[in-house]
């Protein structure tokens, strides 16, 4: 699925949805930099229920002119700060868990936004909440990013400004792996981009360095996942005789080694 740029102005009349579709991933920037003490926000207006993520936050001193522009707020050219889940990034490294309220609980109609304070200082806003200082030290001179991937389908501005935000939506990936897969993603299972099982087994999420995971597919078609060389159980049924293994390195995981 493909965005659709948006340049837009935005008035307290007129807000501006823009989309990723049902599987795909967007990074979109504000039009321009935050002024000091401006909420920048948007709502999620539509979710599914292809993938446990939603969303991400973040600002960048980077003009879109200027950069290449990636699947990933953290893939950005240096330097970015953003939130995913309920985690802070400086660039692509962690540097705060449980900073608020995770963005994958966010439901439809739920609000996200961001402001650079006069001192410097960052703040995520979720249903206006404040969140508190997610980072200091940010220049004077930011853009707004927003990322939609995952389940997030469709988000709208609904900033007020008396300077008046677009979104430029630039670049779109669809999301990998879309039919005909069956993969693991945390402890759920899915087939087809769909959730089919729940807490299936152990949570990918919180293997360590030298942890082994594995797939089989056995003689009956059932589809096992293998964690430490523990059977977690049968995964998905009439899987296919030829069928190719597939490992997603993302986020924290840098290297893995075939055993």
């Amino acid at each position: 699925m493909r965005l659709a740029p948006c340049h837009e102005k935005l008035d307290s009349a007129h807000h501006f949805p823009f989309s990723v579709g049902e599987s795909g991933f967007g990074v979109a920037f504000t039009n321009r930099p935050l002024m000091d003490n401006e909420l920048f926000e948007v709502t999620l207006d539509r979710k599914t229920t292809n993938f446990p993520h939603a969303m991400a936050i973040g600002v960048s001193p980077h003009s879109p002119n200027d950069i290449t522009i990636n699947k990933f707020i953290t893939d950005l050219k240096p330097p970015s700060w953003s939130m995913y889940y309920a985690d802070l990034y400086y660039n692509n490294t962690v540097s705060k868990k449980n900073y608020g309220r995770t963005l994958d609980a966010l439901v439809e109609g739920d609000r996200v936004g961001m402001m650079r304070r006069d001192t410097g200082t960052l703040h995520y806003f979720i249903n206006g909440v404040d969140q508190g200082a997610a980072a200091t030290g940010i220049p004077s001179s930011v853009y707004g990013l927003i990322e939609l991937y995952g389940s997030a389908a469709m988000a709208t501005i609904v900033s007020k400004s008396d300077n008046n935000f677009a979104l430029n939506l630039l670049k779109s990936y669809p999301f990998p792996f879309r039919s005909n897969t069956w993969m693991m993603y945390n402890e759920d299972i899915y087939v087809d981009g769909n959730r089919t099982l729940s807490k299936y087994g152990k949570n990918l999420a919180n293997l360590q360095v030298g942890d082994r995971v594995g797939v089989m597919r056995k003689s009956n078609g059932q589809l096992h996942i293998f964690i430490n060389g523990v059977d977690q159980g049968i995964a998905a049924s009439d899987v296919p005789k030829a069928v190719y293994g597939v490992v997603d390195i993302i986020r924290d995981t840098i290297s893995v080694t075939i055993v």
